[in-house]
């Protein structure tokens, strides 16, 4: 299995699989993202950004609704607002 997903349905499903339920309402009920920026973000820009999984990661954030490639903190800061909002749905 790749390291870094390939659509927001995989990513937002590893990441309520890894997350607690309190981890999610922090993340839900959170005003700045930039909170999660040196925990969450971290970890995804370890595990799914930095992987060299590129066409991947240019899959994952076209599906968050990033219509740029973007990386490094730009990429989880994408993919943390987007799977904030799938919490709030």
């Amino acid at each position: 299995m790749a390291r870094c997903p390939k659509t927001a349905a995989e990513a937002f499903k590893r990441l309520d699989k890894r997350l607690s339920e309190g981890e999610k309402k922090a993340i839900r009920d959170a005003e700045d993202m930039v909170e999660f920026h040196f925990s969450l973000g971290l970890w995804i820009r370890n595990y799914w950004i930095h992987t060299g999984e590129r066409e991947n990661l240019e899959s994952l954030l076209k599906d968050v609704g990033e219509p740029e490639f973007l990386i490094g903190d730009m990429a989880s800061s994408a993919i943390l607002d987007a799977y904030q909002k799938h919490l709030k749905e």
